[in-house]
């Protein structure tokens, strides 16, 4: 997938002109959404053919400079000067979803939330992981063996999302960790929703609802039962002070 920025001006925090970037502007209003979501491979293949590395799209109803060198991408990722806001770029898209979530904060802050989740993905604690992953796995492709016609994406989508749900919400039984499965795929697909209002975007509606992620906060909140069930993560995170 491409990188997208969005300039935003100094002096206002505002989007900021991409106009001297070469480009098209799309329909009114939807600009080249749909085209992009519709087939995201072929949109970027055709952007690098007609404008080159660096060019302006229109999507999710912004101009943003869409990056396509590997050059580019290094850095914008690595962004050893700061140059780049994590927070401006993706709160459009994700903030009501994943209200400052970890790839939502910049700088300072970011690298905090970073190291407060660092402990739970030390060599101890994957090595936990690793030991409760084995079952699951076991079961799994001892079923794949036995289907006729197996579809490996969303069989390999379903287990990994299984072993999240045991190794970081404690989460054993099948009927919860398939509501989880379910709640993280609306949440994600509810990402690119073209229609963002949950009254009447029926994609964004499933995820969003009465309180963004919702769905999935009864399983995460450590104050619930559920939450307190959780046996791997929470024990390698420092406790709050």
């Amino acid at each position: 997938m491409p990188t997208t920025t969005t300039d935003y001006a100094p002096d206002t925090g505002r989007p900021a002109s991409l106009k001297h970037l070469p480009g098209e502007s799309g329909l009114p209003l939807l600009g080249q959404t749909l085209r992009y979501l519709h087939d995201p491979l072929a949109f970027t293949r055709r952007q690098h053919e007609h404008f080159g590395p660096v060019s302006r799209v229109n999507f999710l109803f912004a101009d943003r400079a869409c990056l396509l060198s590997a050059e580019a991408n290094e850095l914008v990722l690595r962004d050893r000067d700061g140059l780049f806001s994590a927070h401006h770029g993706w709160t459009p898209i994700l903030g009501d979803l994943f209200p400052w979530g970890l790839m939502l904060r910049d700088g300072a802050d970011h690298r905090l939330h970073r190291r407060l989740m660092q402990p739970a993905f030390r060599a101890e604690a994957l090595a936990g992981y690793q030991r409760r992953m084995q079952s699951h796995i076991e079961t799994a492709v001892s079923a794949w063996s036995k289907q006729p016609d197996l579809r490996f994406y969303p069989e390999v989508k379903r287990l990994t999302l299984a072993i999240a749900a045991d190794c970081f919400l404690g989460l054993s039984l099948q009927r919860e960790i398939d509501a989880v499965n379910k709640a993280f795929t609306d949440v994600v697909e509810a990402s690119t929703a073209v229609v963002r209002a949950p009254l009447i975007g029926r994609k964004y509606k499933r995820a969003a609802g009465p309180a963004p992620s919702g769905a999935l906060h009864p399983h995460a909140h450590p104050g619930t039962a559920r939450g307190r069930r959780r046996r791997s993560l929470q024990p390698a995170l420092p406790r709050p002070r």
